[in-house]
């Protein structure tokens, strides 16, 4: 999720341990039952019925002349059916100022089609901010992946929509986008992604913006996956990598499938 993103900001926190004590507990780990592949690019889009993940990201934003900010996510997910799944997230910040009151988020996600090859899911996710105490914009999309084989695959991130629901400077923005991944799947247990936006588009109080032209996003993953219980990731974002290639985000992930 960007808002509760894998995919997708910590100095102070605990959670900086949870990297080490995924990799102390992968031979535990290792031996769970879970009903999914080990190799990412084979997973499904939804949590399998039954099938919980637990994870945690630390991100670094680096912004030139200005303190390093750093922040928490952690999220939740819980397969109620092989189609259906529940995703939830809280974000804070650590740095530089402590602020507890930071970013919940909740997604509903239903997978409608898997041929192998070609798979589609459905979501939508809802937010609240409790530093803001406002409602974050309400998302919604199609994630698609289509493999041309056993080892790249392209992939439509989710959300598509973006919909405002408080009011930014008199205005309720309702935008439409067009992100696009691609994923490549090096060894069984090493996953590597790169995404962008190639356009977001205006649908009403907002503005048009495409890739190269106005803002060109990236952002830049690889996973480590010692079994198919547990995923180490780390990652590199940038908002504007042409315009602002000096500010970016750096992220570590750790992520637990029970």
């Amino acid at each position: 999720m960007t808002r509760l993103d894998m995919r997708t900001i910590v100095r102070r926190s605990s959670l900086v341990l949870l990297p080490c004590a995924a990799v102390m507990l992968a031979p535990t780990i290792a031996a769970a039952e879970v009903k999914q592949s080990q190799e990412i690019i084979h997973r499904t889009l939804t949590a399998p019925a039954g099938q919980a993940e637990a994870g945690g990201s630390l991100i670094f934003t680096i912004i030139p002349d200005t303190d390093v900010a750093t922040a928490v996510d952690i999220t939740g997910a819980f397969g109620i059916t092989d189609q259906v799944d529940v995703r939830v997230g809280y974000a804070f910040a650590v740095s530089p100022k402590v602020q507890a009151k930071g970013a919940l988020g909740a997604e509903l996600g239903i997978g409608f089609m898997d041929t192998g090859n070609l798979a589609l899911a459905g979501r939508v996710g809802l937010g609240y901010s409790l530093a803001a105490s406002a409602a974050l914009p309400l998302e919604a999309g199609v994630t698609f992946r289509f493999k041309f084989n056993d080892q790249v695959a392209l992939y439509s991130p989710f959300p598509q929509l973006s919909i405002a629901l408080e009011e930014e400077m008199g205005a309720r923005p309702i935008q439409a986008l067009l992100p696009i991944a691609i994923g490549f799947q090096a060894t069984p247990q090493i996953f590597a992604a790169i995404k962008t936006n190639i356009a977001t588009l205006k649908i009403k109080d907002s503005a048009n913006s495409f890739i190269f032209k106005d803002t060109t996003e990236l952002k830049a993953n690889l996973f480590f996956s010692p079994s198919n219980a547990i995923d180490l990731g780390a990652g590199l974002g940038w908002g504007d990598i042409i315009n602002a290639p000096d500010t970016l985000d750096i992220s570590l992930t750790a992520i637990l499938y029970l």
